[in-house]
């Protein structure tokens, strides 16, 4: 099992359910797109299954970052916060989420939305 192949995978998949990397970066100015491996026992890092996250525009008022982490349960946990300059600051964090549901949650989270 190819750890680093499985970490892209999931996230793409991810990025898929959402529209794609080409719609996201047109639509909302996605950039800064990073994946996650699957979190490993009494260790900080990874992030679940695997996980993306990436920076976007800025609408006043609402966050400008994402973390989608997939959960074993085949749920998804989101994560929204703001980054401005070198600080981070976590607005809100969703657990129990569906595919279905990621364009609705980051539509009514940060006002953006990634479908015509």
């Amino acid at each position: 099992m190819d750890t680093t192949t499985d970490t892209q995978e999931v996230a793409m998949t991810i990025l898929r359910q959402m529209g794609g990397t080409g719609r996201l970066s047109v639509m909302i100015g996605a950039k800064h797109f990073l994946s996650f491996g699957p979190a490993k026992e009494g260790s900080d890092t990874g992030r679940g299954l695997g996980a993306v996250s990436f920076q976007f525009m800025k609408s006043a008022g609402k966050p400008n970052f994402i973390r989608v982490t997939l959960q074993s349960d085949d749920t998804y946990t989101v994560e929204f916060g703001m980054i401005r300059g070198m600080n981070f600051r976590q607005t809100k964090t969703l657990d129990g989420m569906y595919a279905e549901d990621l364009k609705r949650v980051f539509r009514d989270e940060t006002g953006l939305v990634l479908s015509l």
